[in-house]
């Protein structure tokens, strides 16, 4: 399947939604040669990945996920107690930027509201300090079986689930992606793979054009609601540096918008006081985020964590959502 399918996108034409599970179910069980995977992917990149094509591709990783079940109800829908739907802030990563790890601190912030956080990630590629990095040098560990993790969520609230732990599907095209050097559909299924199933996702992207395609991706992969951003300056997280565009996803419907640093309430920044040298000063910025130190990094976290609030129905509006961080992280995590 997997030389038709070559032949196909190198022409600019796309490939079905089963065609494509055919071709990602190959892939995934190794039966494509390297130099097969290396020219599929490269060429798909190059046409640009479709709804049906990432779908596809997500479906078949998550198949092979190994599955962490962290309540009654595992289907991708909103249920009537609240503490049993499941949050996630998993993006894409590819920013480049050398940021702070801004999801992994609001992950902490929600948990602290009292919903439920599998915190899907791994460790960098693009930038010198991945989740995985970060809560390493803060440390926590990042390779705590299965049953840990789930109880952990349970009893905490919280958890993080390893990527490399519950895909060992993808060992199957990591030296290929190393090798071929460039983003491709595999950087984008992350988000789309939590272990848990997560209902709910705040999911940050690398190109703007990503917001619309994964959020209906999202709803076809039956998560409840959704925000998926982008910005100019940071990327993958909602930025106070200037306008953040947001795809809303709710019950499978879609609608895009944009947000400023005045929406949340909050003074514009610049990107240099967001940005961090190595994970040690990663580490310790989220510490003094979750202690309220008031900073620009504070401040983007509170934005953030807003977002999360509003997606979660913890606050009917941006600035409420502001102040529930501040209630939440001032009288202590």
């Amino acid at each position: 399947m997997i030389k038709e399918a070559i032949k196909k996108v190198t022409t600019g034409r796309h490939l079905s939604l089963e065609d494509a599970a055919s071709v990602f179910d190959e892939i995934l069980n190794s039966q494509a040669t390297p130099a097969q995977v290396a020219a599929f992917l490269t060429a798909l990149k190059i046409k640009g990945e479709t709804i049906e094509e990432i779908t596809a591709a997500a479906k078949m990783v998550r198949q092979r996920a190994k599955i962490i079940k962290v309540r009654d109800n595992f289907l991708g829908i909103e249920l009537k107690e609240e503490n049993e739907n499941i949050f996630d802030t998993c993006g894409t990563g590819g920013s480049e930027i050398d940021k702070f790890n801004i999801s992994t601190a609001v992950a902490f912030v929600v948990a602290a509201s009292g919903v439920k956080v599998a915190k899907h990630g791994n460790r960098s590629f693009t930038s010198n300090c991945g989740s995985a990095d970060v809560l390493s040098e803060l440390g926590i560990n990042i390779n705590a079986p299965v049953e840990k993790v789930k109880e952990a969520i349970k009893k905490i609230g919280i958890g993080f689930l390893y990527a490399p732990l519950y895909h060992q599907g993808l060992k199957a095209v990591a030296q290929v992606r190393e090798e071929i050097g460039i983003k491709t559909i595999f950087n984008i299924i992350g988000p789309l793979s939590n272990p848990a199933r997560a209902n709910f996702q705040l999911i940050g992207v690398y190109r703007q054009e990503l917001t619309e395609t994964l959020a209906k991706v999202l709803a076809n992969l039956g998560v409840v609601k959704a925000f998926v951003v982008f910005s100019k300056d940071l990327k993958d997280e909602v930025t106070i540096t200037g306008k953040t565009k947001v795809t809303f996803l709710e019950r499978k419907k879609t609608k895009t918008f944009y947000l400023s640093p005045r929406d949340f309430g909050l003074k514009k920044a610049n990107l240099n006081s967001l940005l961090v040298k190595n994970k040690k000063e990663a580490a310790l910025a989220i510490k003094d985020v979750l202690s309220a130190k008031p900073s620009a990094k504070f401040d983007v976290v509170l934005a953030n964590a807003s977002c999360a609030f509003v997606l979660l129905k913890k606050a009917k509006g941006f600035k409420e959502g502001v102040k529930l961080y501040r209630d939440i992280v001032e009288s202590g995590l």
